[in-house]
């Protein structure tokens, strides 16, 4: 029997995943539900000792001190998956793809074979050129915002003698940065925390000047200091001796560009992410000098029968630091390799498309939306309703307004998915959040006579969009 067992299994196709992150699940889990037939084993080696666990909630860990229960499956469910059909090893990691072969090789010396591969390695925090990473490694006090173990690594640090009560700085004003300043924020070790831009604003790619000022606002309201249009030169360390007499560097502060020096106990750097393609590099794997694995519109890399997505692939130069694009890579992989050929026939393979990259969280107790391509800068002319009467010229800087499709609620009443507020109140209130305003980037759009908004609204600029999601209580 055992046998027989062992004969179906090779008669399926393996298809191995370098990387348990949320992309690499994501593609797991559609293939365990789109392959009906059954004609796919699949497995997957997941660096970490974790199980995939939802990144984009890393802050919430601060507050629990829990990774289950950031799991996006429970152990149950990868005890409860079929062993002829779904494998997984944790603490191990992919070193070498010998595409050739059709072979990985593992950390723990293992060879395994494979029909398909699918790199899904995600990415890795950035660095600014005055921090390489053996520098930030031999460093103390010098950390990134990226897995648990940055986390588990920023809280032990924090609760040191001559650390606990100190200064900590977040260096990077962006999504990244707002989620890690509000981490260290809630942490009860360190009283004083400082963000530091370059930028006059934080979000300044997600925000106009507005709604980064109303933004930088909050933040400051809550205690936290903000450092902004200025750079950094150089991060400055004293050298220390352990108990046990070993020497170490340990970060002090910043000397700025402005000839000022900002001290600081730990410092946490957010600028960015940077693709993980240096297992597609070492392995002969065609990637872009600027990072990323390079993959067509089938997302198939330079190798046969190896594929990429997440944020280790750049489709088209591009690569996305959000989740939703490599999520739609797999589910676009998924298809077409189950959905093609079925008992009801043939199916076109679907083609990786421009993806959807607006973004709504929550960051540091502020809801923050952002609409549409902030680098279209140039407001659309409109005209207003007195304009358009008397036939004048349209207006320099009137906004108007075009909303979204319309939802029903449960009462049956048709409600529009966003609220306009006109500015005239100064912040608009996020529903069920107790007051809390809801920031985003002015919106302009052209005129339409069918969308002709009120008077009392088209009379003045948009400043702020109160966002009613019709998805909030839904994650996949």
């Amino acid at each position: 029997m055992d046998n027989e067992k062992r004969g179906n299994e090779d008669a399926k196709m393996r298809i191995f995943v370098v990387g348990l992150g949320m992309v690499g699940i994501a593609f797991i889990e559609k293939m365990l539900n789109m392959d009906d037939k059954r004609r796919f084993i699949i497995e997957t080696c997941g660096e970490e000792a974790h199980f995939a666990y939802n990144r984009v909630a890393l802050t919430e860990y601060f507050q629990h001190r829990s990774i289950e229960k950031l799991y996006l499956n429970p152990p149950e469910w990868y005890a409860q998956q079929d062993p002829g059909r779904f494998i997984c090893h944790l603490g191990e990691q992919v070193v070498f793809i010998d595409h050739a072969a059709h072979t990985v090789t593992t950390s723990k010396g293992r060879t395994i074979s494979y029909d398909i591969c699918i790199i899904a390695t995600g990415s890795d925090a950035g660095l600014p050129p005055y921090v390489s990473s053996e520098r930030a490694k031999s460093t103390k006090g010098i950390f990134v915002y990226r897995s648990i173990a940055d986390l588990d690594a920023i809280i032990t640090y924090a609760d040191q003698d001559g650390i606990k009560g100190g200064h900590a700085t977040v260096v990077g004003g962006g999504l990244l940065g707002l989620e890690a300043a509000k981490a260290v924020y809630d942490l009860p070790t360190i009283p004083d925390v400082a963000i530091l831009n370059r930028q006059a604003f934080p979000l300044s790619r997600q925000l106009d000047a507005d709604g980064g000022e109303m933004v930088l606002r909050r933040i400051e309201a809550m205690g936290v200091k903000v450092v902004t249009k200025v750079g950094v030169e150089d991060i400055t360390t004293v050298e220390v001796v352990g108990p046990d007499g070993v020497r170490s560097n340990v970060f002090t502060g910043f000397d700025l560009t402005d000839g000022t020096h900002l001290a600081s106990n730990l410092v946490i750097f957010a600028i960015g992410i940077k693709p993980r393609d240096e297992l597609a590099r070492v392995s002969g794997i065609e990637t872009y000098e600027r990072g990323g694995i390079k993959v067509g519109d089938d997302l198939r890399t330079s190798a046969k029968d190896v594929y990429a997505i997440g944020e280790c692939a750049s489709w088209r130069s591009n690569t996305y630091g959000l989740i939703a694009p490599g999520v739609e890579m797999a589910d676009i992989l998924a298809f077409n390799l189950t959905q093609t050929d079925t008992d009801v026939g043939t199916f076109r393979p679907r083609q990786m498309n421009n993806p959807d990259l607006s973004t709504k969280l929550k960051l540091m107790g502020v809801d923050v939306a952002s609409f549409g391509d902030f680098f279209a800068d140039k407001p659309v002319q409109t005209k207003d309703k007195s304009s358009r009467a008397n036939g004048d010229a349209p207006s320099q800087n009137k906004a108007a307004s075009i909303p979204l499709a319309k939802r029903k609620s449960r009462d049956g009443k048709t409600t529009p998915v966003w609220e306009v507020d006109s500015g005239q109140s100064g912040e608009a209130k996020a529903p069920g959040a107790a007051g809390v305003p809801l920031v985003t980037e002015t919106v302009t759009a052209p005129s339409r006579e069918r969308h002709v908004p009120k008077p009392n609204i088209v009379d003045s600029p948009i400043k702020c969009l109160t966002y009613k999601d019709p998805f909030a209580s839904v994650y996949k």
